[in-house]
């Protein structure tokens, strides 16, 4: 496990933020599933985490 000095309200809201622009999508559960980036957005990742 990776330590992160972000509290866990703000990564949550980064979260929301990827997913409502629809740069982020979940696959699978909760519990097993994984954050996948949507290719065609891919190439604007890094400035969504930047704003």
């Amino acid at each position: 496990m990776i330590k992160c000095e972000l509290s866990k309200t703000s990564i949550d809201k980064n979260i929301k933020a990827l997913k409502d622009k629809n740069y982020i999508k979940r696959q699978g559960s909760k519990k097993t599933g994984y954050w996948e980036v949507i290719e065609e957005k891919e190439q604007d990742f890094n400035n969504v985490l930047n704003d």
